[in-house]
């Protein structure tokens, strides 16, 4: 919530400086078909991310070993053949236990991702572009193990809730054509169409039992840390508008959808995801539509 905040308090200030800039700017000095943002513009963006929770289930502990044992879980190697970590858990717990459950939903964090823009503005207000965003994301959800009963048991299983969480590195560059519906005047509405790439790499996954913590991308019989990812692919469109806050500079505003293959595991999913995005940029940053005017 804090993350939303601080990003629409960031859009309003920014408003309020185009609404000043209005202001100042003279467009009469311009032929009325002038196209403002001809030519090579590049600039930085800020997004916030929103992700599919589908490629989440990765951090759930239920994927296979990769190494020599492949009929076991990864939780169930980290925290119950693992006679070490066994023995911690059993004398925290003071019980023996076995895993009742595995998280049922994984969930991601949104985040705000940084970037960078390069495109290539035509006279007929088509463009082609180039843009890429980077980000970090945490993921978590809740499981629980069945402990074992001193007395025969009960009817009703006791439960010790446990954490699975994860940490993951995620790319997008796109590839796309654009087209402004207004570019002679101070705001521009446009739209985006194209390929996305996409790397994504799993830093961390972990399990947490009360006050132990335990790293289950580790593979402790061939002291092994297992890396996890790959590069996907998909598509995504976007929208917004544009407005010109100087006679070189622009700011965009809008929102990009993507379809995309996470390549965390095989068999990923194709999921769903959102960023909403402001790109500040420059006009003609190689000066050939000035030289042009001369």
């Amino acid at each position: 919530m804090r993350k939303i905040f601080l990003f629409v308090l960031v859009l309003t200030a920014v408003q309020q400086t185009i609404a000043q800039q209005e202001s100042v700017l003279d467009l009469s000095a311009f032929p009325p078909e002038y196209n403002h943002y001809e030519g090579w513009n590049a600039g930085a963006l800020m997004g916030y991310y929103i992700p599919s929770n589908k490629s989440a289930l990765f951090y759930n502990g239920m994927r296979p070993r990769t190494t020599f044992v492949i009929d076991r879980t990864v939780l169930e190697y980290t925290i119950i053949d693992n006679p070490r970590h066994y023995a911690q858990i059993s004398q925290m717990l003071n019980r023996d236990y076995r895993i009742f459950q595995y998280p049922p939903e994984m969930i991601y964090n949104n985040t705000f991702n940084w970037g960078a823009i390069f495109e290539k503005v035509w006279k007929n207000s088509l463009g082609t572009l180039v843009h890429f965003n980077t980000m970090t994301m945490d993921v978590s959800g809740i499981g629980a193990l069945q402990l074992q009963e001193w007395n025969g048991g009960s009817v009703e299983p006791v439960l010790e809730e446990i954490i699975l969480s994860g940490r993951e590195n995620r790319f997008n560059i796109n590839l796309g054509l654009q087209k402004l519906f207004k570019p002679e005047e101070m705001t521009t509405p446009f739209l985006e169409l194209g390929a996305n790439l996409n790397y994504a790499l799993a830093q961390k996954n972990r399990v947490h039992i009360r006050t132990l913590e335990y790293n289950i991308f580790y593979d402790y019989e061939s002291n092994l840390q297992i890396q996890y990812g790959g590069m996907g692919w998909g598509a995504y469109a976007g929208g917004g508008y544009r407005f010109k806050v100087s006679g070189n500079y622009f700011l965009d505003f809008g929102v990009s959808l993507y379809y995309q293959d996470v390549v965390l595991f095989e068999d990923s999913p194709w999921e769903w995801s959102y960023n909403l995005f402001m790109r500040f940029a420059a006009t003609d940053i190689f000066g050939l539509d000035a030289l042009e005017g001369n």
